[in-house]
Order: C-alpha cells, then sequence, then structure tokens
C-alpha cells in the first residue's frame, strides 16, 4: 500500500502540467455536465498510455504525451471517463478496498471482491461518459481505437494497485460491445444493497470469535458463573 501511494506521488511529481486552453475548456464543459465540483488539474505524463486520475481532495488527470494525435471524440470520451471517477469518488473507495485487502491478505474472495470492484467502477464511469459524449456508439468506438494503438505503459508495480491497466482496458471494451450495459445507472438501492452485502462477507471472513477471557479460562468462567468459591473449584 505504501509503495503504491509513493509511486502514484512520483508519477505526479514526473509528469508537467497541462495548460491547453482548448483542452482546459473540454474538461470544464465536461464537468459541468456531470455536476463535478471538484477542481481539476490536468497533466501530462510520458508513463501514462491512455489515462489515469489519482487523488480525492484534489484530483489530478494523467493524460498520455500521445493524447494530441487523438480525434475530438476520443479525447472528450477519455476525459470524460476520467472526470466520472472523480465524481464517483472512485479513487476513495479505492483506497479503502486496498485497506481491507490488507487486513485480509489470506483470503482469496476479498482479492476477488477487489477485482470486481474495479471493474465495476469502470463500467460506471464508461456509462456515465458515453452519456455525454455523444452516444454509446461514439463512446465505444473511440476507446477501441484507442485500444489499437495503446502503448506499454512504463509504471511501478505497486501503483498498479490504484492505476487501470490494459488488461482491464480491454476488458472493459469486451464487456461495452453489450450496449444494454448503457441502459441506465445503477439504482441507489442496489448500490446499498451490494455495499451490505461487501460487509456482509467481511464479518462471516473475519470470523466470529469467543471473548478472551472465556477462551483463556473456560473451567474458571463456568464456574463463576455458577457461583463456586476457589476451593470449590477445585474440588469441581
Amino acid at each position: 500500500l505504501a509503495g503504491g501511494l509513493w509511486g502514484v506521488h512520483c508519477l505526479i511529481q514526473s509528469s508537467r502540467p497541462q495548460r491547453d486552453a482548448a483542452l482546459n475548456e473540454i474538461v470544464d464543459l465536461l464537468a459541468a455536465e456531470m455536476r463535478c465540483t471538484a477542481k481539476i488539474e490536468v497533466r501530462e505524463s510520458k508513463q501514462i498510455a491512455t489515462a489515469a486520475t489519482v487523488g480525492w481532495r484534489k484530483p489530478v488527470i494523467l493524460l498520455s504525451a500521445q493524447w494530441r494525435t487523438w480525434t475530438e471524440e476520443q479525447v472528450r470520451s477519455v476525459l470524460a471517463h476520467e472526470i466520472a471517477h472523480i465524481a464517483r469518488g472512485d479513487f476513495a473507495a479505492s483506497l479503502i478496498a486496498q485497506i481491507g485487502l490488507i487486513l485480509h491478505f489470506y483470503h482469496p474472495l476479498v482479492h476477488w471482491l477487489v477485482q470486481q470492484l474495479r471493474l465495476e467502477q469502470e463500467l460506471a464511469a464508461d456509462a456515465l461518459a458515453a452519456q455525454v459524449v455523444g452516444g454509446s456508439r461514439v463512446y465505444l468506438c473511440s476507446i477501441g481505437e484507442l485500444a489499437l494503438t495503446n502503448t506499454r505503459e512504463h509504471v511501478s508495480w505497486p501503483a498498479h494497485a490504484f492505476l487501470p491497466t490494459r488488461r482491464t482496458f480491454l476488458r472493459r471494451i469486451e464487456m461495452l460491445r453489450d450496449l444494454k450495459l448503457f441502459s441506465g445507472q445503477t439504482s441507489r438501492g442496489v448500490r446499498t444493497a451490494s455495499l451490505l452485502a461487501v460487509l456482509g462477507v467481511t464479518a462471516c471472513v473475519a470470523g466470529l470469535r469467543p471473548p478472551e477471557s472465556l477462551a483463556q479460562n473456560p473451567p474458571a468462567k463456568k464456574a463463576a458463573l455458577a457461583g463456586l468459591g476457589p476451593g470449590e473449584t477445585r474440588a469441581a
């Protein structure tokens, strides 16, 4: 966890601020359409293949150095996806999930839950972004074209816990070909039920344990409950 956070910090420090007026205007317009009130900083990084969002109090969008070769639809689609992550607070949720993964690192079910969380975050951001860039077909074509020209990232391994990978990118495209995924957003009731399910699984993983005093000295505990003295306890 510490290595991943340090890797993200180094990634931000090695990037440079992006002051392109047209690009910042697109960011402002998309943020207004998505009702995202956070102040977003856009930076250019040579280590990122497409884009990534880091931070929650001061969110930063890291764009690939190749973004100037993209079409306008591709730029809007990528930025809309990252702004959707910021509007939903996905980075903070991922951080909490990683802390839970540390507490139960030994259990494969928790690893699977964290992976599913990240995938669902990506798909939810795709659905939200598609609504503001001209429809699901335009969005799917834009990210599909980017996948064909996607270069290899040069990011440290621990930082992958907070950054999307190429495998996740390709999995998104594979799943988004079913346009029914864009039919609507997940209701609040479904999200609440999912959260309660995760908490229930976490409680089951932690297990139910007896009190330490009872576990350490069960005969004395039972005798005390029966009202027996020390001598009577030994006799018993």
